[in-house]
């Protein structure tokens, strides 16, 4: 029996013997971590109706991840850089969701927040799609945007320049050249930003108890 992942596309061929007689079974995308149904053929209920592209990449079920894993979302509408990018982030053990609208990213968000998140300008140009994520993520409330670590990887990105991301309004501008080194860029970029913020905590209570 073929299947194939919804969250990469990713087929794969299960043994007979493997799928269940009654009711389901689940495996983990190798590639994605997406959770995959397997049921017997006859089982399978009717296709829903095509959604709109608004709607197609939407979804309201929850998901719960585990106390202390870390997650992300990746958008990127380059295949081979997608990939690899999930690569690296799955050797750093992040558990890896992909977005495609900024209907995805509202959806994710409203039931978890997720600690990373790449953005691929595919171009010179934000695309329509990256703009309106990019927008999400700037309007979420200061507490949660602070713990969210945004990435966003163009053409001029350059991960030295901090006065850049700060126009960009995210944590770091990477170039898509700098993807082969993200495993070690990226442990080393999230201390930066937990000292910093751990700076900030501590005065803050240190001028709460002052005021005292």
């Amino acid at each position: 029996m073929e299947i194939t992942c919804k969250g990469c596309n990713k087929r794969y061929t299960i043994r007979d013997d493997k799928i269940p007689a009654q009711g389901s079974a689940y495996l983990s995308c190798p590639q994605c971590g997406e959770k995959i149904e397997i049921r017997a053929p006859e089982t399978f209920p009717p296709d829903p109706p095509p959604a709109s592209d608004a709607q197609q990449h939407v979804t309201d079920d929850p998901e719960f991840f585990e106390p202390g894993i870390r997650t992300a979302l990746v958008y990127c509408p380059q295949e081979e850089a997608r990939l690899e990018a999930n690569k690296a982030l799955k050797q750093l053990n992040f558990r890896v969701r992909e977005i495609k609208t900024a209907a995805d990213i509202a959806s994710r968000f409203r039931y978890n927040t997720f600690d990373l998140v790449l953005l691929f300008q595919n171009g010179p140009d934000p695309e329509q799609p990256l703009r309106e994520i990019h927008h999400f993520i700037n309007t979420l409330e200061p507490e949660r945007r602070k713990k969210v670590f945004v990435v966003y990887f163009h053409l001029s990105g350059n991960r030295y320049n901090t006065l850049q991301a700060f126009s960009y309004s995210v944590d770091m501008t990477l170039n898509p050249l700098d993807l082969g080194s993200l495993v070690d860029l990226l442990p080393k970029a999230l201390k930066q930003k937990e000292f910093r913020y751990k700076i900030i905590e501590e005065c803050r209570a240190e001028l709460a108890a002052a005021a005292l």
